[in-house]
């Protein structure tokens, strides 16, 4: 799925209205199933990269929801460098990568909106953030490419710190959700395009997660103000995460997250499922020239 460019997530993707007005709202949502049970390409099509192009809009509209979408299974996740660190330095590591390649989803996303930002809106938010987070952005052709240039140079230079020989090492910049993500949304939502915006993280196969961050996740989660930002959180059933957060509690299905089982038992011919299915060999025999029933 992550191969297919939106045009053709488009052509191709059959849209299950069972689940998709979930992934549209301000909940957080779990979807749980196993490889090609479609997880991947519900997220995709719920993204801004497709949405975009599905609803095409004005420069002078405001949004009113906005797919991140942030893959986990990357070099940047599979990283164990956290091993070797004390309880408390691993957690805060951890979480650090974790929101870095949050952020670098957030602004490559939000810097493909055209007129997302004036460019004095743009200096204004930039010279916000660096005094939020005490740091320099670099220089780029628009806030939100700074923004995804600061997340890669934070990335490379955590992990040559993390490199280093001496034990005592340790990254003394490590970043925070609430310092990083949250404030971002703030300053966002300051502006006229990003006023009444609302953020949709999702999070595919979390299951590549470690330990530390799924618990950082998890109490992400549990944070009970849904107007800014929610999460959509895709799993495998095999190694499925635990709810377990940060502080030793836990997420409750129904209270803090809605679950959806992508793979529902109702495989017959007038289900749910058997419409569906239909729909999607339909599709996809039409775009290859087969005149055949599924």
């Amino acid at each position: 799925a992550t191969s297919l460019s939106p045009a053709q997530i488009l052509d191709f993707y059959i849209e299950d209205y069972s689940f998709s007005r979930f992934l549209q709202s301000s909940r957080n949502i779990f979807l749980v199933g196993e490889r090609g049970s479609g997880k991947t390409m519900a997220l995709l099509f719920n993204s801004y990269a497709v949405q975009s192009k599905r609803n095409p809009q004005t420069t002078t509209d405001t949004i009113d929801r906005i797919g991140i979408y942030v893959p986990c299974n990357t070099p940047l996740t599979h990283r164990r460098e956290y091993e070797l660190l004390n309880e408390f330095q691993s957690a805060v590591i951890s979480e650090h990568f974790l929101v870095l390649a949050i952020l670098f989803s957030i602004a490559d996303t939000v810097d493909k909106i055209p007129g997302a930002v004036s460019a004095h809106e743009g200096k204004s938010l930039a010279g916000q953030y660096e005094y939020l987070l005490n740091t320099k952005l670099p220089e780029a052709k628009s806030f939100f490419e700074s923004l995804s240039m600061f997340a890669q140079r934070e990335i490379s230079e955590t992990q040559q710190t993390l490199n280093v020989a001496a034990a005592e090492s340790f990254y003394p910049k490590a970043l925070t959700f609430s310092a990083a993500i949250m404030s971002l949304f703030d300053l966002l939502q300051r502006t006229k395009m990003f006023a009444t915006a609302h953020f949709m993280i999702m999070i595919d196969d979390a299951h590549y997660l470690n330990p530390l961050q799924i618990k950082a996740l998890n109490s992400w989660i549990a944070y009970r103000d849904h107007s800014q930002f929610s999460f959509k959180v895709a799993c495998a059933k095999v190694d499925q995460p635990d709810f377990l957060t940060s502080t030793g509690g836990s997420i409750l299905e129904g209270h803090d997250f809605a679950m959806i089982d992508m793979e529902q038992p109702y495989q017959f011919e007038t289900s749910s499922f058997g419409r569906l299915a239909r729909q999607i060999v339909e599709r996809r025999l039409n775009r290859v020239g087969v005149k055949a029933s599924p």
